[in-house]
């Protein structure tokens, strides 16, 4: 349960753990043999150890200074395609970059700083000192040079991480933001997938989801969570009837029944998004890197991938 939202469906993590109980909450009495054993309290000790798993899977605090100065840059030949457009790095969350960059991002010796002015508290390792967009692959996939090597980054995935956490944050603090709908929507559903919806409309209005009954199999839609306001409820909705089912089946939790609707709502606007701009672009990546568990999305696939330069150089045979 812990790390459903890092890892795709069917794979699972392998863990030792390790647990210091009072020896009053064992029952010892379980098996004539006492091969097994039980916990007084299980549900009790099952959310500590989720609780305690998620914390230990969060991105760290920083715990130095802001980076000062680049990496030494890659040793060897290099080559700079004078007429190839090139775009400056982006201000990027306490980094201090020394030097202009080139066409193949190495030094020219000139200051610039880039993203010292959107240093906040609370700011995380980075995975990078530096960051730019260089290009777009397939028609989806984000091409990222860093001070580190080359990275792609499926936005898709991206967003939707961001998104789960925003949303999730939101919903910790009790106060998730609900946006009017212009005009409401009427949502027609299956009678297996009404009845789901049906005995779930408190949680959802706790959701931010502004929905009542309309009688039959319909449902009127006439809110939605601000951060997913841009897509139709009708899509929204057929993703969390799924998590409703997958979740009941699996765990009658309310919290995890809650993640896995959040999850489910969040993939949805993610998939929405059929375009975006440079500077949106730059300003996911600053999210991501904020995120606690920047790697994956919330379904586990990755959000990046990268490639650094010593394995570059390996594969053309340089070192």
């Amino acid at each position: 349960e812990a790390y459903q939202s890092t890892l795709p469906k069917g794979r699972f993590p392998v863990l030792f753990l390790f647990l210091e109980v009072d020896a009053a909450q064992i029952d010892v009495n379980v098996h004539p043999t006492k091969k097994e054993v039980r916990f007084r309290r299980p549900r009790e000790v099952r959310e500590g150890i989720i609780a305690a798993v998620q914390e230990a899977l969060k991105m760290q605090p920083a715990s130095g200074g802001d980076a000062t100065e680049l990496p030494p840059a890659p040793s060897g030949p290099t080559m700079a395609i004078r007429d190839m457009p090139v775009l400056e790095p982006f201000p990027y969350p306490s980094v201090t970059v020394q030097g202009e960059l080139n066409a193949d991002g190495r030094d020219l010796g000139t200051d610039q700083t880039a993203g010292t002015a959107d240093a906040g508290p609370g700011l995380r390792d980075m995975p990078w000192a530096w960051c730019r967009v260089l290009g777009q692959v397939g028609g989806l996939y984000v091409v990222l040079e860093t001070d580190g090597g080359l990275v792609l980054m499926d936005p898709h995935a991206a967003h939707e991480r961001v998104l789960f956490e925003s949303y999730l944050k939101e919903r910790e603090n009790g106060r998730v933001q609900s946006q009017g709908l212009l005009v409401p929507e009427n949502v027609q559903a299956s009678p297996q997938e009404a009845g789901r919806i049906r005995s779930h409309l408190d949680l959802l209005g706790e959701l931010g989801f502004g929905i009542s009954d309309f009688g039959g199999d319909s449902f009127l839609v006439d809110a939605m969570p601000s951060c997913i306001d841009q897509v139709s409820a009708t899509t929204v909705l057929s993703d969390i009837v799924t998590a409703i089912e997958e979740s009941g089946t699996r765990s009658g939790q309310r919290t995890m029944l809650e993640e896995a609707i959040v999850r489910s709502a969040c993939h949805a606007a993610a998939s929405g998004r059929r375009s975006l701009q440079v500077k949106e672009v730059e300003q996911l990546v600053r999210d991501l890197a904020n995120a606690d568990m920047p790697y994956t999305c919330p379904h586990g696939r990755p959000t990046i991938i990268f490639m650094g330069f010593r394995e570059l150089d390996r594969k053309f045979g340089r070192v």
